[in-house]
């Protein structure tokens, strides 16, 4: 249950198909408020269900990673940042070890590149601060 005017608050960020209750749920947690689910009954489904395991799985992944990247989006490009960082490592240990110097220059890319999204992460979370001062 969610209450009606918190609720509306949050529609104009929320998905309105299957995944309406995944994407307010998510607001809520991302804006501090409290989340508890209680347990209900509910009688076996008579017929065969519409729900594409795969197609409906990734479509409620996308949803959750935009309603992470709107509401904190430097979490999602700090994420992103550490497994480039994970790879350089990776690269730079394989390239001195084994005297590969691709993997050595793709580790120094790696590194790069990580700051580079960490710098997105930055501009992202100042847009949503500009955004969020409109009236």
């Amino acid at each position: 249950m969610f209450g009606r005017q918190v609720a509306i608050s949050y529609f104009e960020h929320v998905s309105d198909l299957f995944s309406f209750t995944t994407s307010l749920t998510l607001a809520y947690m991302m804006n501090a408020k409290f989340v508890d689910y209680i347990d209900i009954d509910y009688k076996e489904r008579i017929g065969r269900s519409k729900v594409n395991l795969f197609r409906d799985s990734i479509r409620t992944l996308q949803y959750v990673l935009e309603a992470c990247t709107y509401y904190n989006p430097l979490k999602i490009f700090v994420l992103l940042a550490m497994m480039c960082m994970a790879l350089a490592l990776v690269s730079l240990i394989g390239g001195i070890i084994l005297q590969v110097v691709s993997a050595f220059v793709l580790g120094v890319g790696a590194i790069l590149l990580s700051i580079l999204v960490v710098a997105m992460g930055l501009l992202a979370v100042l847009l949503k601060q500009i955004m969020n001062q409109r009236p």
